[in-house]
């Protein structure tokens, strides 16, 4: 078992945009036949921009994975396809004698942040012709006023033939 804390900067794959203090992790790793499992906690606040408006959110994580772990040097090259299911246990690989295990606690987090991160359900976002934030300030800006790529579309006229 072990308890470490990562540091921001100890994170190298991270985008940079994701901010955090400190990472608190969990690992117990167990041999299994072949494999190592590691099974991993962690808990800590990114702070990140909404995606829509650009206002400040922070995503509290508090999450638990497992993973088996093999060596490079045990790696078996599957002859054909290889198939896998949602019940496939997660594999990755470790190289050498030492296993890094923040990699794995990297990993991971970046796979649990949302692909699109909004400050709520109901973000109006900015505004694509003035940029004032929707969900603060009606925007006055005319959406038809002929600023969209597709305001030529709007005079054509189809044929009936």
């Amino acid at each position: 078992s072990f308890e470490f804390q990562a540091e921001r900067k100890d994170l190298q794959k991270l985008e940079r945009r994701f901010g955090f203090d400190v990472l608190h992790c969990t690992a117990q790793l167990s041999r299994k036949q072949d494999y190592i499992e590691l099974q991993g906690q962690y808990q800590v606040q990114v702070e990140a921009n909404c995606d829509l408006c650009l206002k400040p959110v922070k995503l509290d994580f508090d999450e638990s994975f497992e993973i088996g772990l093999v060596s490079t040097e045990n790696e078996d090259q599957p002859e054909g396809d290889l198939e896998l299911s949602l019940d496939s246990p997660e594999i990755d690989y470790y190289e050498g004698e030492e296993i890094n295990l923040i990699t794995y606690f990297e990993d991971q987090l970046i796979l649990d942040i949302p692909l699109v991160i909004s400050c709520s359900e109901k973000c109006k976002g900015l505004c694509s012709v003035c940029g004032v934030n929707q969900n603060d300030t009606d925007c006055t800006c005319n959406e038809s006023s002929g600023n969209s790529p597709f305001a030529v579309l709007k005079d054509l006229k189809l044929n009936d033939t």
